[in-house]
Formats: structure tokens, C-alpha cells, sequence
């Protein structure tokens, strides 16, 4: 699932994937990676400059995601653990946008 956030004080709008599942059958096949690389080329395709999400680090750090707040996001308050707030930069020739994310209303809850 993507869903569109923005950044509170300028209200630029970045790109969200999450959550991502694979039911327990069917895990450890390669299927969440598949879904997470053609969500990245699909997103770096569409002109986007970067990704965000909230996930475990240990498995989406093979994928080039990062802590956001290393590159100046700041997660939203309904996100449960500032660690897991992660983004991947899929342009690094563009300008980031910085600031305080705001959830889009599905994850404000």
C-alpha cells in the first residue's frame, strides 16, 4: 500500500509504503522482497525522489532505507518507534524535503 504524507511546515507531499505483508504460508520465498524492489522502481520511475516507511530496519536496510531523521524528516507522532521510520533516497541529484511528517488520515489512527 502507498499512500501520500506531507510535511507539516511546507506541506511538500512525500510518498508512504507500508504496511507490507506476506502471510506466514507464504514468507520467506522472496515475495515481500519482490514487492519491496518494483514498489522502489515504480516509485524512482515516477519521478519521486524518496520512499518512506515504517519498518523493521534490520530487513528494509538491504533496500537502501535509512533512518529518516538522518536526512531530516521527523517521524509523526503516531509513528511508535522513531527507529523504525525510515526513508530511501531514489534521487540523489534532487533536493529532499525536510521537516515534521504528517501521517495521511488512514495512519493517524
Amino acid at each position: 500500500m502507498n499512500t501520500w504524507n506531507w510535511i507539516e511546515e511546507t506541506g511538500e507531499r512525500l510518498l508512504q509504503f507500508s504496511p507490507l505483508g506476506v502471510l506466514p504460508d507464504y514468507q520467506r520465498r522472496g515475495h515481500a522482497s519482490g514487492l519491496v524492489r518494483a514498489s522502489l522502481r515504480a516509485v524512482r520511475a515516477a519521478g519521486e525522489p524518496l520512499l518512506i516507511l515504517d519498518g523493521d530496519p534490520a530487513y528494509y536496510g538491504r533496500f537502501g532505507f535509512v533512518r529518516a531523521d538522518e536526512l531530516g524528516l521527523l517521524p509523526p507522532p503516531e509513528c511508535l518507534h522513531d527507529w523504525a521510520f525510515q526513508a530511501a533516497v531514489l534521487d540523489p541529484e534532487a533536493t529532499l524535503p525536510q521537516g515534521q511528517v504528517v501521517y495521511s488520515e488512514p495512519f493517524r489512527h
